[in-house]
C-alpha cells in the first residue's frame, strides 16, 4: 500500500474534552481488521499536554496509511518544518547539512528540505464528533491548513460523525465536502433515543443534591449493588443494578467534580475514580483503566467522558449538575443503554436550572419521567452527609497546602541549585591563581577609608579622656548675655 491510500481521521483535541483513549480503541479495531491488510501502519497523535513532535513527525515520515491525529497537532506539523521525507522516488535527493548532519526536512511542502510530505493522494477524510469540529471557531484555521494540502472534495471522500447535528449542518457541511452530500442517520427521529434508557429528573435544591445523590448509590434498587464491594450483589431491583453494573456521574467543573468523588470516598462508597482535565494523562489512563476493567464501580468526571467512551457495563448515568450546552445531555446519558442493554439516567435538577432543564426537553423531544423517592428517608442521611461535606473540605483545604508547601519548597531548592552553580562559574573564570584574585581585588591601601564620627558627648558633658571637642561648626550655639 502506498500513501495514496492513507486515511486521515481528525478527532477532538483536549481543549474540546476528547478522551485520550479513542485514539488508541481506533487503532485497536483497525489492527483487528488488519488481516487483509497484513501491512497496515498507522501514525497515532493523540492529545496530550507535552507531546512527542519529533517522534510524531518520524512516524510521519515513514509513509503511514493512517493517520490519527487532533487537527490542531496535524496542522502544526504541516506547518512546521521540523522532519523530513522522500516519499517518491522522483524526489530530488536531500543536500546534507553544514555540519554533516541530517539535512532539515520538512512536512507539507516548505522548508529547505529534499523531500516533502504530500497529502495529495489521500482518498479518506474522517472527522469523528464533525458538530464539535466545524462549529468550533478554535478548530477554524487547523481545518483550513489541514484541507490546504488534501485533495479537493471531488477527489476524496469525506465522512462525519457524530450523535448531534446542528440544524445548519447542510451550510457547514459544504466547506469541508462536495456539494452532494448523502446523510445517512440510525434513527428516523432526528434527536431520537434508544428504547431502553430510562431517562428521570429529581427536582430538588441545591444544598441537598449531596444527600440525594448518596441516597441513590446507597440505598436505591436500581444501583445499590454498583455501591457494594465488588463480588457482592445488591437488593433486586429494575434489573439495571448487578454486581457487575457501573456508574458515571457528571459534574460541571473539575473542582466540584473532584469534590464528589472525596465525597463519595469520606462517606464510605468504595471503589470511586475522578477524570478530569486537571490530572495529568497517566492518571486519567489509570482512573479509566480501573473504571474499565471493574476494579472501580463509580466515575465522577466533567465532559472529558461524555464523549468517546464506550463501556458496556455502565447502567446508571446520574447528571449532578445540568450540562451548560444542551447537546452535552445527549452524549452525557449516551454513555448507558448500548448496543441493546438497558440503562437509566437520573438528572437532579434545581430551580437554576429550570430554563436549561425545558431547553433540553425541546431540544430531545421527549419529555423526563419524575424520579420518585421517600423523602423522609433521604432526609435521615442529612446530619452524615453535612459532616462528610466539612471533613472533604477540610481534606481538600489540608492538601491544597501540602501540595502548594511542596512546590514552593521545590522552587525554592531550584533557584538555591542555580545560585551555586552560578557562583561556582563565577570562581572558575576567576582561575585557582589566589594572586591574581588579590590582584583583581582591590587592596586595603587603596580602598577609601570611611571618615570616622566621634561618639556625641553624654548628658553630664562628660566624656573622658578619649573624648574630643566637637569643631565649632558642629557646637551648639550659646546665647551672650550682657554684665
Amino acid at each position: 500500500m502506498q500513501l495514496k491510500d492513507c486515511v486521515i481521521i481528525g478527532g477532538q483535541g483536549m481543549c474540546t474534552r476528547r478522551p485520550h483513549d479513542i485514539y488508541f480503541r481506533f487503532a485497536a479495531v483497525l489492527t483487528d481488521r488488519d488481516r487483509s491488510l497484513p501491512s497496515l501502519s498507522l501514525c497515532l497523535m493523540p492529545p496530550s499536554p507535552s507531546p512527542d513532535m519529533l517522534l510524531e513527525a518520524r512516524e510521519l515520515s515513514n509513509r503511514p496509511h493512517v493517520i490519527i491525529a487532533t487537527p490542531g497537532r496535524l496542522a502544526h506539523h504541516i506547518q512546521s518544518h521540523t522532519v523530513s521525507v522522500t516519499l517518491s522516488p522522483s524526489a530530488p535527493a536531500a543536500q546534507p547539512s553544514e555540519d554533516g548532519g541530517q539535512p532539515p526536512l520538512t512536512i507539507g511542502g516548505g522548508g529547505g528540505g529534499g523531500g516533502a510530505l504530500h497529502f495529495a493522494h489521500v482518498k479518506y477524510l474522517v472527522l469523528d464528533e464533525a458538530d464539535r469540529l466545524l462549529i468550533d471557531p478554535s478548530f477554524k484555521d487547523p481545518l483550513n491548513t489541514i484541507l490546504s494540502v488534501l485533495p479537493g472534495p471531488e477527489a476524496r471522500q469525506t465522512l462525519l460523525f457524530s450523535a448531534t447535528l446542528p440544524p445548519n449542518m447542510s451550510e457547514l457541511v459544504g466547506t469541508v465536502t462536495k456539494p452532494q452530500i448523502v446523510t445517512c442517520q440510525v434513527s428516523t427521529d432526528e434527536n431520537a433515543f434508544v428504547e431502553t434508557l430510562d431517562q428521570r429528573y429529581l427536582f430538588i435544591p441545591e444544598q441537598v443534591k449531596e444527600v440525594y445523590l448518596a441516597y441513590i448509590l446507597t440505598e436505591t434498587a436500581e444501583f445499590k449493588a454498583t455501591a457494594t464491594e465488588p463480588g457482592k450483589t445488591g437488593s433486586a431491583g429494575t434489573g439495571t443494578g448487578s454486581s457487575n453494573s457501573s456508574c458515571i456521574i457528571f459534574t460541571r467543573t473539575k473542582e466540584r467534580c473532584e469534590k464528589i468523588a472525596e465525597f463519595l470516598t469520606e462517606m464510605g462508597v468504595p471503589s470511586v475514580e475522578s477524570l478530569h482535565s486537571n490530572k495529568n494523562q497517566a492518571r486519567r489512563n489509570a482512573s479509566l483503566g480501573k473504571f474499565r476493567s471493574g476494579q472501580s464501580k463509580i466515575l465522577v468526571a466533567t465532559d472529558v467522558a461524555a464523549r468517546g467512551l464506550d463501556i458496556p457495563t455502565v447502567r446508571l448515568v446520574i447528571n449532578f449538575d445540568v450540562p451548560a450546552v444542551i447537546a452535552d445531555y445527549v452524549h452525557r446519558v449516551g454513555r448507558t443503554a448500548r448496543a441493546g442493554r438497558a440503562g437509566i439516567a437520573i438528572t437532579l435538577c434545581s430551580a437554576s436550572d429550570v430554563s436549561i432543564f425545558t431547553q433540553i426537553e425541546e431540544f430531545t423531544g421527549k419529555r423526563m419521567t419524575e424520579y420518585a423517592l421517600p423523602e423522609q428517608k433521604v432526609l435521615t442521611l442529612i446530619k452524615k452527609v453535612f459532616t462528610t461535606k466539612v471533613v472533604t473540605e477540610i481534606r481538600i483545604d489540608e492538601y491544597r497546602k501540602k501540595m502548594n508547601k511542596n512546590r514552593y519548597s521545590t522552587a525554592a531548592s531550584a533557584a538555591a541549585k542555580n545560585n551555586k552553580f552560578s557562583a561556582g562559574d563565577e570562581n572558575e573564570s576567576g582561575g585557582s591563581d589566589t594572586s591574581s584574585a588579590a590582584a583583581a581585588a582591590p587592596s586595603d591601601a587603596a580602598k577609601p577609608k570611611r571618615k570616622h564620627t566621634p561618639p556625641a558627648p553624654s548628658a553630664g558633658g562628660g566624656g573622658g579622656a578619649s573624648s574630643k571637642p566637637k569643631p565649632k561648626s558642629q557646637q551648639p550655639a550659646t546665647k551672650k548675655h550682657k554684665s
